[in-house]
């Protein structure tokens, strides 16, 4: 087999300085198709999103699809298909979900009466194992494109043949090939690349354009290939491929870009004359002050960091109007791309999603939509103006393959997330708000480009389902806004249907939607704030019954203290630090705390009805109306990781759907019920007695692979899942025992000290779990990573407390720095004390309790060799976890087959009751 061989053409100048392509912009757009006999690629093709090129010369075509699914792949088969004519209008479109058993036989017929010459588009997304083929009426060429996503072939042979056209001023082509496949790729007969698995990866540098590959490309088995940069548009011969050009546009300027509404969209910018963005950014907000003091624990929402007005007057003043200016519309990023030159293909290069920095066309469009009543922007037209522009210009960065691409690195990802995040924070919410108040002419421009990603990604989740519902507004704004007769409302539907039924999601059977390949507390804040909004927007029931199962299943998360501040544990999440009392962006739950009682229980600061609230809100609200505005922030970057954008935290929407009242019949499990075994889908157990509740995680969703990311070092976030205790609490102490997953010091767990910084602790594929219902008894089974060490823990849960028994046995000789049972000790009391029953060297019970007298005693059945590691501290802006670390030492050195017992009472004991 031959290496991998890669022949590199030096550009003969630097790409970064390259400034507007020598392309005769005229002499391009009056191409004429050349005549040659059809020609195409024997079927069927197996690509999940997937452009196809047809080269048609006039008069009346007919383009069908036929999709086949010959095995039940399970139930979310799924397809949207588009049809757009020479001018790349939709002139077809369709969205099927297919029941979940049978075979499939689906076929479209699309058709054009008297179509002008030109390239017409057949644009899939499918999910499902589909395959597909097409036929046309006349018989005419065309070529076929991977659209992100990972291109198959049918049979070894399929693009044995084929022919790639490199478009003017393209630069480079990424590929990377998987499992049998040998790709050769020439010019002029000279061979430019050649791989062959497992050496998969190569890259083209371009040196002459435009130009002609000839493609050797055989793939067989499960064999799939990645590829980035010049567009992989595979071409049956030199004639399709001179035909369709590589599918790209130029700017009368000569600057690229690769859908024809993209030249309309630079055209309607710059008929924006000055007089129509001529908007005031420094307004008033005084003499509405009666106004919003009539409602003022919803208002002063929109002035606080991530309010939906509090940055209106910066973004417009971040706004590049010099219509010369390439950057022209960009909301403050220009200013970043300004510093690294102008390009020939000004936008869609740089690494960023948007032109606009995350979310400030939204800002506009919340000061536009807000009413005036409230807001001395809401309303105005040349506000909207603004928006329309910063809008149009981050619609210039859709690629070919309908995709916001953010870096050169995950051009070749068919990761959806990169396009979601955009989708909501920069697309959708402008769309939604303004677009409905436009001219029919740009409403329908808008709708068109709009939609190009929307149909990309109709229905593809991902790991990290925070980024999965962005897209849930950002399908929805296409039915807000009503422009078109299609189905987006279903599709929002379904959307949140996919994400919230338990037997569409099996995370859900536990009770959250998955974050890093498993539950995350910070993280599912974003999930459920995403949902939120778009229930905000919707009214969707599915989306409200979603909230209400992930609510309560989080809520059994935490416990309050007898003071009513509560505690959650993370020891369980995958992704970020802190317990669900801390979720990010709020976790929707003001915008659902007058539908759901398991939000209500925690927004009662947002009852506009509450006295207190209302005193607070009106100072707030006088204070914003006084502001001076201060610069400053913004320059030295303090606002711009977030705060800036604040409409995709759900700004607007949290200020449309604020609760008129808050439902407040809610409590916390913990307090709603004093005696329950629930059993989370035998992934999370906990257990509520009248005298304690406990919180155990024994899961491991995520695959084996993810090992390769673990540190093996105290302080990164890691599920601790060794199936100790995530939470022990009693009703009147609170809470002892808060598990986290910061640190490896802030989990019960057995901790193992290696030297040189160096830790291991419970393997999380290792662990099992036997559930013994009638015996009150979980049972957990673990291993070390990387050491030969076993373990069981036995939790009894008793009527007075949880008695805890601990077998650890050595497979083989082992020495360490340090092993112990390692329990944390929540310190967050008034008053905290904790006491040693007899000494550390001779100990047989520890106290922690308050200055109250309440605490909690671990009493151990015989005595053991105790001490106590540096106190541990998690901080949230001025709230501060600390953990003090007890340690029951395990002994550093064993033998094979030594065997270390330890057994322990966990029990609510006041002071006045420890024995002497």
């Amino acid at each position: 087999m031959r290496k991998a061989i890669c022949c590199v053409f030096v550009l003969t100048f630097l790409a970064a300085t390259i400034s507007t392509a020598a392309v005769d912009v005229a002499e391009w757009d009056a191409f004429r198709l050349t005549e040659a006999a059809p020609k195409r690629f024997d079927g069927p093709f197996k690509c999940d999103a997937t452009a196809l090129y047809f080269v048609h010369h006039g008069g009346p075509l007919k383009v069908t699809l036929q999709l086949d699914s010959e095995t039940d792949t399970g139930k979310l088969r799924k397809a949207l298909v588009r049809f757009l004519d020479a001018d790349e209008h939709y002139v077809g479109w369709d969205y099927q979900w297919f029941p979940a058993e049978g075979v499939i036989d689906k076929s479209w017929d699309f058709a054009v009466a008297d179509g002008k010459p030109g390239i017409y588009q057949l644009r899939l997304a499918l999910a499902g194992g589909f395959t597909f083929d097409v036929t046309t009426e006349p018989e005419v060429s065309f070529g076929v494109m991977p659209m992100r996503t990972l291109l198959r072939a049918t049979t070894p042979e399929q693009f044995s043949e084929a022919y790639i056209y490199v478009p003017p001023n393209s630069e480079k082509w990424q590929v990377s090939a998987y499992a049998d496949t040998t790709l050769t790729v020439t010019e002029d007969a000279e061979e430019l690349l050649h791989l062959e698995y497992p050496e998969g990866k190569g890259e083209i540098i371009v040196s002459k354009t435009p130009s002609l590959w000839s493609v050797n490309l055989r793939m067989a088995g499960s064999a799939f290939l990645r590829s980035c940069g010049v567009p992989t548009i595979l071409c049956p011969d030199q004639a399709t491929a001179r035909n369709i050009r590589g599918s790209a546009e130029f700017l009368p300027d000569g600057t690229q870009v690769w859908h024809k509404f993209q030249k309309q969209v630079w055209e309607q910018m710059r008929q924006l004359s000055p007089a129509d963005l001529e908007c005031e950014a420094d307004r008033s907000f005084a003499p509405l002050l009666d106004e919003l003091l009539k409602e003022p624990v919803r208002n002063a929402g929109l002035f606080q960091n991530y309010g939906a007005l509090y940055h209106t007057r910066f973004t417009l003043e971040s706004q590049n109007l010099d219509r010369d200016s390439i950057w022209f519309g960009s909301l403050h990023r220009w200013k970043k791309f300004e510093e690294q030159g102008v390009r020939w293909d000004q936008w869609s290069s740089f690494p960023d999603f948007c032109l606009s920095s995350t979310g400030l066309p939204n800002n506009l469009a919340a000061a536009y939509a807000v009413p005036a009543r409230v807001n001395p922007f809401g309303g105005d037209e040349k506000l909207r103006n603004r928006c329309i522009l910063a809008a149009f210009a981050d619609l210039l960065r859709i690629h070919e393959d309908d995709t916001c691409k953010n870096a050169t690195d995950s051009d070749m990802d068919p990761y959806a997330s990169s396009t979601g995040f955009p989708m909501n924070q920069n697309y959708a919410f402008p769309y939604g708000l303004c677009a409905k108040d436009l001219s029919p002419e740009l409403r329908a421009l808008w709708t068109e480009a709009y939609r190009h990603p929307i149909d990309r990604y109709p229905f593809h989740r991902v790991s990290c389902e925070n980024q999965s519902a962005h897209w849930l507004v950002a399908h929805y704004a296409l039915h807000v806004v009503g422009e078109v007769e299609a189905d987006y409302d279903r599709l929002a539907h379904d959307y949140c249907v996919m994400m919230c039924d338990p037997e569409l999601n099996p995370f859900m059977k536990t009770g959250y939607q998955q974050e890093a390949y498993g539950p995350d507390t910070t993280y599912q804040g974003l999930t459920c704030s995403g949902i939120a909004q778009y229930y905000a927007w919707s009214g969707d029931e599915a989306a409200k019954e979603g909230l209400r199962v992930i609510y309560e299943f989080f809520n059994h998360t935490v416990a309050p203290e007898p003071d009513g501040h509560v505690w959650g544990a993370s020891n369980f999440a995958h992704r970020t630090q802190y317990g669900w009392q801390h979720p990010q962006y709020g976790a929707g739950l003001t915008m659902m705390a007058a539908a759901l009682p398991e939000a209500g229980l925690w927004r009662h600061s947002a009852d506009p009805t509450d006295e207190a609230n209302i005193a607070q809100a009106t100072a707030a609200v006088n204070s914003a109306v006084n502001r001076v505005y201060d610069q400053a922030p913004y320059d030295s970057g303090q606002f711009m990781g977030g705060a800036a954008g604040a409409i995709y935290t759900g700004a607007f929407l949290r200020w449309l759907n604020y609760p008129k009242s808050v439902d407040k019949s809610g409590v916390l499990p913990v307090v709603r019920e004093d005696n329950f075994t629930k059993n989370f889908n035998d992934e999370f157990f906990a257990i509520r007695r009248p005298a304690y509740y406990a919180l155990i995680y024994t899961g491991h969703t995520a695959g084996e692979w993810v090992k390769s990311r673990i540190s093996f070092t105290a302080n990164q976030y890691w599920p601790r899942t060794g199936g100790g205790l995530s939470l022990f609490w009693t009703p009147d102490y609170g809470s002892t025992i808060v598990s986290m997953n910061y640190t490896a010091y802030m989990n019960h767990q057995v901790l193992a000290e290696l030297g040189d910084g160096k830790l291991s602790w419970p393997d999380y594929w290792s662990v099992a779990h036997e559930w013994d219902e009638a015996a009150g008894a979980l049972t957990v089974t673990s291993k070390m990573f990387d050491l030969p060490i076993s373990m069981v823990r036995k939790h009894n849960f008793l009527a007075e407390g949880i008695k805890e028994q601990l077998t650890v046995t050595f497979d083989e000789d082992v020495a360490v720095e340090g092993l112990f049972e390692q329990i944390p000790l929540l310190k967050n009391k008034p008053g905290f004390e904790l006491q040693v029953i007899g000494s550390e060297e001779i100990c047989t019970g520890v106290w922690t309790g308050a200055e109250s007298g309440e605490g909690c005693l671990i009493k151990f059945d015989e005595p053991v060799k105790i001490s106590f590691g540096g106190d541990q501290e998690l901080k949230w802006y001025s709230e501060v976890q600390t953990n003090g670390v007890l340690n029951i030492d395990l002994g550093a050195a064993h033998s094979q087959g030594d065997e270390v017992r330890i057994s322990y009472l966990i029990t609510g004991c006041r002071k006045q009751e420890l024995p002497e």
